[in-house]
């Protein structure tokens, strides 16, 4: 039986706003980074990538950064094209955030991938285990002067 393969496309098509390269050439990156972080997990943890929920996580919000990224800088091309550069500031800078923004979020993900995860995802659990024993993780609330929820004593 033949593989099939989805088609995987590095680029962002389409003719962009000189605005939006910057924007463009990162997302790219991007993708490619996302391909190589899926790759090496699937290797690492071959059939039991499905049992590890934290580095598919990971994974995932990279994959969501991706698409949101793509999404705005398609909706700002958009933008652009209907009302032009000069009516377009506004949408250009909240572009400009956003990609920033997302891009500082897909990194810190996939710097978690690396050589800390294992550390790192201990860490979490040990801390989740803890939280469930106690029966929750509460607070006392400075303005209402009350504890948040119920205590296990």
């Amino acid at each position: 039986m033949t593989e099939i393969r989805p088609s995987f496309t590095r680029t962002l098509d389409g003719d962009l706003h000189p605005r939006l390269h910057d924007h463009k050439r990162f997302f790219e990156k991007h993708v490619a980074e996302l391909k190589t972080a899926t790759d090496r997990a699937i290797m690492r943890h071959r059939s039991e990538i499905v049992d590890r929920q934290l580095v598919l996580e990971r994974l995932a919000s990279m994959a969501i950064e991706m698409l949101a990224t793509a999404s705005v800088i398609s909706r700002t091309q958009s933008i652009l094209d209907e009302t032009g550069e000069a009516q377009s500031e506004r949408e250009l800078a909240l572009c400009d955030l956003f990609c920033v923004e997302s891009g500082l979020r897909f990194r810190a993900n996939r710097v978690t991938l690396g050589a800390f995860a294992e550390v790192t995802d201990a860490k979490r659990r040990s801390v989740a285990a803890y939280i469930r024993e106690g029966g929750g993780y509460f607070v006392r609330d400075s303005i209402l002067d009350q504890d948040t929820g119920p205590r296990n004593s």
